[in-house]
């Protein structure tokens, strides 16, 4: 007689099912501090053009811009620095309103914090009270006062 047959081999085991997703990407590490003598630096400046700060056409020499937070911002996208981009306040403006300040000229809007701009922003239009720009578009620029 023949010998008997092997058993059958078992099924190879199923391959795991992939992983699923994230929900969301994850969010990427935040950019490291600058030294602490850069900082001091950093704020040694920003300390001298607010002393220094006079009428001028150059926002260095003028002082220091700021922008205080007026619940126009990116919130709802963890990117205050950026105009509002979602929820009530979308498309209401595509810019951030900002002030410059100085020794002679130290009067905040509103007291709130905010942000430090940069003195080589772009400008787009400026004004020496509140120039009502809520909802238009580039802060009125090009617009006469009153249009």
């Amino acid at each position: 007689p023949p010998p008997p047959s092997p058993p059958p081999s078992p099924p190879p085991p199923s391959p795991p099912p992939p992983p699923s997703p994230p929900l969301l990407p994850p969010s990427p590490p935040p950019p490291p501090w600058p030294p602490p003598s850069s900082r001091a630096n950093t704020i040694a400046h920003l300390n001298q053009r607010f002393r220094d700060g006079k009428p001028s056409a150059s926002l260095a020499a003028a002082g220091v811009l700021v922008h205080q937070f007026d619940n126009l911002e990116d919130w709802g996208n963890g990117q205050p620095w950026r105009p509002c981009l979602s929820g009530w306040c979308n498309g209401l403006q595509n810019f951030l309103s900002a002030s410059v300040i100085n020794a002679q000229l130290p009067n905040l809007y509103r007291s709130k914090a905010g942000l430090v701009l940069s003195p080589v922003a772009r400008v787009m239009c400026y004004y020496s009270f509140d120039g009502g720009t809520q909802g238009k578009r580039n802060g009125g620029g090009g617009e006469r006062w009153g249009s």
